[in-house]
């Protein structure tokens, strides 16, 4: 195994320890302490992604630090620090959007699987925006166009794996997926605690 491979094996378990350390400490709501683990993780994948493609994509790796500087934002846990959090979440799922749909063109005619997508995550943006509108949330509007933007990054995400099939686009998928999870969990607690 050559230096590179050693490198890159001991970041990824660095990675992933300081992740598993950043979901203790979330679930037991050892805020002070995330200050440590939380703000080391964007940086870790970002390293990590440039380590294994070597390439430069402007738009992700824009995206990654918005979401990562949004991420900090969030950590205070107050509201208007919390409103500036999201606001660099929605510009960095802006910026994915466009990473994912980059060099790919429109297609001929509509094909099933891009049907099948379009319905999946314009449900999921109704199933959203009606049980926030049930709750009755004060922060309706906004949170709906937030959700529309994250329905555009995970819809690219899934573009992306329907023209450009492989094992890349596969884990740009599941990636947009887990963040679209995990906004959804965030918002819905945050606007509990925002409204």
């Amino acid at each position: 195994m050559t230096g590179y491979y050693i490198a890159l094996s001991m970041l990824t378990l660095i990675f992933f320890t300081v992740a598993a350390t950043e979901v203790v400490l979330a679930q037991k709501k050892l805020h002070k302490l995330r200050w440590f683990t939380k703000p080391l993780l964007l940086p870790f994948i970002i390293v990590l992604y440039l380590l294994q493609t070597g390439e430069i994509a402007g738009y992700l790796l824009a995206g990654l630090f918005a979401v990562w500087v949004g991420d900090l934002f969030l950590l205070s846990e107050s509201k208007k620090t919390s409103y500036t959090g999201f606001g660099f979440f929605f510009l960095g799922h802006i910026l994915y959007a466009l990473a994912f749909i980059q060099g790919l063109s429109l297609p001929p005619s509509l094909s099933a699987e891009l049907f099948a997508g379009i319905l999946l995550f314009t449900g999921m943006i109704i199933v959203l925006m009606m049980k926030i509108r049930m709750e009755g949330a004060s922060l309706y509007f906004p949170a709906g166009v937030y959700f529309l933007v994250l329905g555009a990054m995970g819809f690219s995400a899934y573009y992306r794996f329907i023209f450009v099939p492989g094992i890349l686009s596969g884990l740009t998928l599941v990636g947009a997926l887990l963040f679209i999870i995990s906004d959804i969990i965030l918002i819905y607690s945050m606007l509990h605690k925002l409204a």
